[in-house]
């Protein structure tokens, strides 16, 4: 067979299915890739316009380094050119949404133009969301998000951000009444210190009555970040499984008092079931945290805790024995300390 006959072949197989009915064809695209999308609407002229109303954009590191080419980077400029020109040609919903940004090459004078809080998105249908390296979260920008079910924010603030406005930033309480359906939350611990820019009640006004799954990277020397978590943990009442990641603990007499208040906990957390805490320093503060979760779980079944790298073999049985030996909630708990393994 020649290759004019193969090529007449490969038409005539674009041509019925380009006849299909428009619902099916976008039933078709709807299964692909958004890429395998992209790369499929230059094969038919009536294909062109069908990945505008692909439900799932995905404008990630290989994406942009397939549209720009050999260029490692590309100017903020550029890349807002690229990004508005999907966003704005894009029709009907999107269930899924993915913006990578560490493709772009800026300096100290882009900072403050190069965020997602210039993002208005309207995605009622959104069930999963991360939000990845970006140092400002605008206070309305989850407005949009309403059905979020599963949330990831990890975000790294640094100097350049110390003066930014306390408004511009989401607060625990704007966070969780903007995301009522929440079941799973995950956040880094910029994160949590930028929530705590409000004064933080003992419980929030508004209950996250769905979230059962919560993973946190917390600084216990820093007050604002452990009540936030206590208040956290009290207004989730149906919350099943809390893994924490302790980052640089420190000693704080502030937490220390804060902790060990007979008001800190007033009430039992009747449905944690799993505990684990990973690169555990042995601090007052850490242990205070922990022994409160195990004197008020009745339902608690596990808690495991990870040793940091410079905690010894002496002080990780110490620790297990006063964890084991501190008042607890549940006949049924199983307490695991882990020394830090230096093969792995």
């Amino acid at each position: 067979m020649d290759y004019r006959m193969m090529n007449k072949i490969k038409r005539d197989e674009i041509d019925r299915i380009s006849n299909l009915p428009k619902e099916i064809i976008h039933q078709i695209f709807k299964d692909m890739s958004f890429r395998e999308v992209i790369r499929t609407c230059v094969l038919s002229k009536k294909w062109r316009k069908f990945w505008i109303a692909h439900p799932n954009l995905i404008l990630d590191r290989q994406f942009f380094q397939e549209t720009i080419g050999n260029r490692r980077m590309i100017e903020y400029n550029y890349f807002g050119d690229i990004v508005d020109k999907f966003l704005l040609q894009h029709i009907g919903s999107i269930d899924k949404f993915t913006l990578d940004m560490s493709i772009i090459s800026f300096d100290n004078r882009d900072l403050d133009h190069c965020g997602i809080h210039f993002l208005n998105i309207f995605a009622p249908k959104v069930e999963f969301l991360t939000i990845y390296k970006s140092h400002k979260i605008c206070a309305n920008f989850l407005e949009n998000f309403t059905n979020v079910k599963v949330l990831c924010i990890v975000i790294f603030i640094g100097e350049e951000s110390e003066n930014y406005e306390q408004e511009r930033f989401i607060t625990w309480s704007r966070l969780l009444f903007l995301c009522s359906n929440l079941r799973g939350l995950a956040l880094s611990n910029s994160c949590i210190g930028l929530l705590g820019a409000e004064n933080i009640p003992k419980r929030f006004p508004f209950k996250a009555y769905h979230l059962e799954d919560v993973n946190l990277r917390v600084e216990f020397g820093d007050i604002d970040q452990v009540s936030g978590v206590f208040s956290l943990i009290r207004s989730s009442p149906n919350l099943r499984s809390l893994e924490i990641d302790v980052f640089s603990s420190g000693s704080s007499i502030e937490v220390t008092d804060y902790l060990a208040d007979p008001d800190c906990v007033d009430q039992q957390f009747e449905r944690l079931e799993y505990v684990e805490v990973t690169e555990f320093q042995g601090t007052t503060s850490e242990l205070i945290f922990l022994k409160l979760i195990l004197a008020n779980s009745p339902s608690l079944s596990k808690m495991i805790v990870g040793s940091y790298d410079e905690l010894d073999v002496g002080k990780v049985r110490r620790v297990y024995e006063l964890l084991r030996l501190s008042p607890n909630a549940s006949p049924r708990v199983e307490i695991v300390v882990i020394p830090y393994d230096r093969d792995l």
